[in-house]
């Protein structure tokens, strides 16, 4: 979703008195969004009218494992949360650490993992160009889709792809159990060894 069409959802649900909570973990995906108002390449909605953005080093950054994130908005709203943290974990000291030097690196970061959006894409997006029996969108720049294969449901893809050291998500999860969720968000070279096998997958189905 681009920046003007979030705009114009935060309006109306600004003139209803409530709040829109926005998830930007996405957001650096799309980079072909027509404003500059951006976080890390794509729209973000920070300084909309009563609307929470909230974003995390996990997707684009692909550091999940330090457990970083964080809110802005209405500071009212971001007060009453920050309090919230006391029933909670802390975060670990040197994760905050390594957190700071990423983002103080975030310029050649977002380069580099841009280019690799870019190279896995074009994977992900030749794999259902070429193959007769998958059907389904890889949008710009994304290296997941949710496709559906001509005859075998998602449920049971999955459970074949299991089988041969592979996985791919069930669209049970996603409310269509038809499809399957599929993401290659990894070195190039891995990622197409992982397409391979999933083809001899494919390839091979009764």
């Amino acid at each position: 979703m681009g920046y003007k069409k979030l705009k114009q959802i935060s309006e109306i649900i600004a003139q209803n008195d409530s709040y829109l909570l926005v998830d930007e973990v996405y957001s650096p995906y799309n980079i072909n969004d027509d404003s500059n108002n951006t976080a890390f390449g794509g729209p973000t909605a920070i300084n909309f009218e009563n609307t929470i953005v909230t974003n995390s080093l996990t997707k684009f950054f692909g550091m999940g494992g330090l457990k970083i994130g964080w809110m802005g908005g209405d500071k009212g709203i971001i007060d009453k949360c920050d309090k919230l943290q006391t029933h909670f974990s802390p975060v670990a000291e040197p994760s905050k650490n390594i957190a700071k030097r990423v983002l103080e690196q975030k310029t050649k970061i977002q380069k580099e993992a841009n280019e690799l959006l870019e190279k896995n894409f074009s994977l992900l997006k030749n794999l259902v160009i070429k193959r007769n029996d998958l059907e389904g969108r890889v949008y710009k720049n994304n290296t997941f889709a949710f496709l559906k294969h001509k005859t075998v449901d998602g449920s049971e893809l999955a459970k074949k792809t299991l089988k041969n050291n592979a996985i791919i998500v069930p669209g049970e999860f996603f409310g269509d159990e038809k499809r399957f969720r599929i993401s290659i968000a990894e070195k190039t070279e891995k990622a197409q060894s992982s397409i391979n096998i999933f083809e001899d997958i494919l390839d091979n189905l009764n």
